[in-house]
């Protein structure tokens, strides 16, 4: 390695290139990415210090510092997409639909044991799962307590041990 203690880019030490963001001489970053152009996208190789996509801080918020992260968040094409987001995640959603039908009613039955959950401790949960191909929709959500939630869920992630 060449004049530090930083990782390199390469696979070994026999690669001779140097990490992206560190001088190897002095050991301070410097805003170098990969193509060389200023605005270019710097990323998290040799070092693992992420920097700004904006300047040359430490990147804290999905790739910008925290003062650029604000800045982003203000803009008006940020803000209308998150509401426009927010809108159809309220109108799309089996879950939010339900969640807003039990609350409403002040409480509902849990579709597994048959008792009453009040509407503050309700778990929402899908029959078919999300993250097994399952849909969002108010066919596929059902209300349940929170006990009969953690089986249901151990059941359909295959767990040996169902948490009581």
């Amino acid at each position: 390695m060449r004049g530090g203690s930083h990782a390199q880019s390469g696979e070994g030490e026999d690669s001779g290139s140097q990490c992206l963001f560190h001088d190897q001489r002095n050991e301070q970053h410097r805003p170098r990415t990969r193509t060389g152009h200023p605005n270019a996208v710097t990323t998290k190789r040799g070092c693992g210090t992420a920097r700004c996509i904006d300047c040359t801080e430490p990147a804290t918020h999905r790739g910008r510092c925290e003062e650029h992260h604000q800045d982003y968040g203000k803009r008006a094409s940020v803000r209308a997409r998150r509401v426009r987001r927010a809108v159809l995640f309220r109108v799309l959603s089996g879950a939010a639909r339900l969640r807003a039908l039990v609350g409403a009613r002040g409480g509902a039955r849990c579709a597994r044991c048959g008792s009453l959950v009040l509407a503050g401790v309700v778990d929402v949960d899908h029959v078919q799962p999300l993250a097994l191909g399952g849909e969002d929709t108010d066919g596929n959500v059902q209300p349940l307590c929170h006990g009969c939630h953690l089986v249901k869920t151990a059941e359909d992630f295959g767990a040996t041990k169902i948490p009581l």
